[in-house]
C-alpha cells in the first residue's frame, strides 16, 4: 500500500497535465503506464467494495450510505437505461477510483504539507500546541472545539495557502461570450483558475513566501473571516472539491490531534525545506525523515 501510495501521489503531483494540455497523454506515456499498474490494486478494492454494496442492496432494505444508494438505483435501473444515467459497472467503478484519487491523495499530500511546516517552524508548532491545551486540557481534540482554537484554524488556512497543493483548479467551460480585460473569450472556451497565482498574490497576502499564520487573526486574536474566504485550495465555482468540508474537519482534528500527542522535529542531518517542491501542476512535498518525540503528560 505504501508504494501504491508513492506512484500515484507522484502521477497526481505531475497534476492535471492530460486535461490541460493537448498532447499531455504523449509527453507523459510513461507516468501513465505506472499509474496504469499502480491502479490495479485499487480497481481490486473497489470491485470488492462494489459487489458488497450490491450484495447488501439485494439482500437488505435498508440504505446505509451513498454507495448503498448509488448500487440500488443500478439494480433498480433496466439495462438498456444504465448507460444514459451513468450507471453502468464500469461508470460505477470510476466514480468509486475518483472518490479515492481526490480524496486519498489530496489529503495525504496536505497533511504532509503540515507536518513538514510544523517542524520547520517550532515556534507555529508549540503555540499551537499551548492552545490545544488550554482549550481540551486533558481530552482529545473534538470537532466541537474549533470554534475555540483560532490559532490552530489559522495554522490550517497557512498550510494551505502556502502549500498550494492544487496549482489550478479543474476545467471549467465558459457559459455565455464574454470580455475580461479586454480579451474577447467566447462561449465554450476551456478555462482554469491559477489557485497558486491567487494564494501568491501579495495583494491578498502580504509577503507570501514566508509561512505566517498570524495574518489569518484579528488584533484581538480571532479568526478573520473575511482573509479566511480568501483562502481558496479546494477550488471555485460549480466544480469545487464536494469533499471540502470532511477535508478541513479531518485534517483539523488529525493535525491537532498530533500536536497533542507528539513533538514534530527536524533531523538535523536532513532540515526540511518548505521551499523545495515535487515539480508539476500539484506542488507535492518532498518527504523528509522527521523526527516524532511522544509528549509525556
Amino acid at each position: 500500500m505504501v508504494s501504491l501510495n508513492e506512484i500515484v501521489s507522484k502521477f497526481f503531483a505531475i497534476g492535471s497535465v492530460l486535461d490541460s494540455l493537448p498532447f499531455g497523454p504523449w509527453i507523459m506515456r510513461h507516468q501513465v503506464k505506472n499509474f496504469s499498474e499502480a491502479m490495479k490494486p485499487v480497481v481490486k478494492i473497489v470491485d470488492r467494495h462494489i459487489k458488497e454494496h450490491l450484495v447488501h442492496c439485494k439482500e437488505e432494505d435498508d440504505v446505509r450510505d451513498v454507495a448503498d444508494a448509488i448500487a440500488l438505483a443500478a439494480i433498480q435501473t433496466p439495462a438498456d437505461v444504465k448507460q444514459q444515467l451513468g450507471l453502468t459497472d464500469d461508470q460505477i467503478r470510476f466514480i468509486a477510483i475518483d472518490l479515492f484519487g481526490g480524496g486519498f491523495v489530496t489529503a495525504t499530500d496536505s497533511f504532509r504539507w503540515a507536518i513538514n511546516l510544523l517542524a520547520a517552524f517550532p515556534d507555529v508548532q508549540e503555540r499551537a500546541r499551548r492552545e490545544l491545551a488550554e482549550v481540551c486540557g486533558d481530552h482529545q481534540l473534538q470537532l466541537a472545539d474549533r470554534s475555540n482554537i483560532p490559532y490552530n484554524e489559522a495554522v490550517l488556512l497557512e498550510v494551505f495557502r502556502f502549500s498550494s497543493l492544487v496549482t489550478l483548479s479543474l476545467p471549467h467551460s465558459t457559459m455565455e461570450d464574454t470580455t475580461l480585460r479586454g480579451y474577447f473569450i467566447p462561449k465554450g472556451t476551456t478555462i482554469f483558475s491559477n489557485l497558486f497565482a491567487h494564494h501568491y498574490n501579495p495583494q491578498y497576502f502580504p509577503d507570501p513566501d514566508s509561512f505566517k499564520p498570524d495574518r489569518f487573526l484579528t488584533a484581538d486574536g480571532k479568526l478573520d473571516a473575511d482573509k479566511a474566504q480568501l483562502v481558496i485550495p479546494f477550488g471555485v465555482g460549480k466544480r469545487r472539491c464536494v469533499g471540502e468540508n470532511f477535508a478541513r474537519q479531518e485534517l483539523s482534528l488529525l493535525i491537532g490531534r498530533l500536536l497533542q500527542q507528539f513533538e514534530i522535529r527536524q533531523d538535523p542531518s536532513n532540515p526540511v525545506n518548505v521551499y523545495d517542491t515535487v515539480p508539476g501542476l500539484n506542488r507535492g512535498p518532498v518527504q523528509t525523515p522527521l523526527i516524532f518525540k511522544k509528549i509525556v503528560l
